[in-house]
C-alpha cells in the first residue's frame, strides 16, 4: 500500500520558486532543513537528539531511545533518482539506526517518500514511478509529509528572501546541531 498523501500544488509552486531563486545546490540543503525540522518535530525530539549534517555523509541523525534513524536526503525533479555507492557507504557508521532515504518527489504530485536502504540494494538509478514509501514507514511518512509541507508555508516568505541562511537561524532557535553550511 502506498503512501497517500500529496502537497497541495501551491506548496509545489512555492517549492519551485525556492529552487528557482536558490538553485539547485542550496535548494537540496534547504530541503534537508526541512526535513530535519519535519523530523525534530512531528517526532518530539530533543535539540540534543537530532544533529544535521549539510555536506557528505548521512544528513540526518536521530538518535531517540525508541527512534534511531540514519536518514539521506534526496530530491528530483526528473523522472529518476541516481544513488551512488557514497549513499550506501555512508550508512555504515550507523549500525544501530535504521537506515532511510528521504526523497522528495517534486512534481504537481509533490510527496516526500521515507524508504529504508536495505530495499534499495544499491541499485544506481531508479525510475521515480517505481519508488514508494515502505509499507512499516507510511504512517511517519504521512505525518511528515504534513510537517514538511506546514513548514513550507510557515518559512516561504523567509526562505524567499534569505535563502538557507534563514533556515540556519531557524535552526538555532530550535537548538538543532547542524553543520556543513
Amino acid at each position: 500500500m502506498r503512501c497517500k498523501y500529496r502537497m497541495e500544488t501551491d506548496t509545489y509552486y512555492k517549492l519551485k520558486n525556492i529552487l528557482n531563486k536558490s538553485g539547485e545546490s542550496q535548494f537540496g540543503k534547504i530541503i534537508q532543513c526541512l526535513c530535519a525540522l519535519a523530523f525534530y518535530k512531528e517526532l518530539k525530539c530533543s535539540p540534543e537528539e537530532i544533529d544535521l549534517k549539510l555536506s557528505e555523509g548521512i544528513d540526518i541523525i536521530i538518535n531517540k531511545e525508541e527512534q534511531k534513524y540514519a536518514i539521506e536526503v534526496k530530491t528530483t525533479s526528473k523522472k529518476e533518482v541516481s544513488l551512488q555507492d557514497k549513499d550506501f557507504e555512508a550508512y555504515k557508521k550507523y549500525q544501530q539506526y535504521t537506515p532511510l532515504f528521504c526523497i522528495l518527489k517534486m512534481n504537481l504530485l509533490s510527496k516526500i517518500l521515507l524508504i529504508t536502504q536495505k530495499r534499495l540494494e544499491r541499485k544506481k538509478t531508479w525510475s521515480i514511478e517505481e519508488l514508494y514509501t515502505d509499507d512499516e514507514l507510511k504512517d511517519l511518512a504521512e505525518r511528515i509529509n504534513k510537517k514538511f509541507e506546514e513548514l513550507v508555508k510557515k518559512n516561504f516568505e523567509g526562505i524567499k528572501k534569505e535563502g538557507l541562511r534563514y533556515l540556519l537561524e531557524e535552526l538555532k532557535k530550535e537548538g538543532i546541531r547542524y553543520s556543513g553550511e
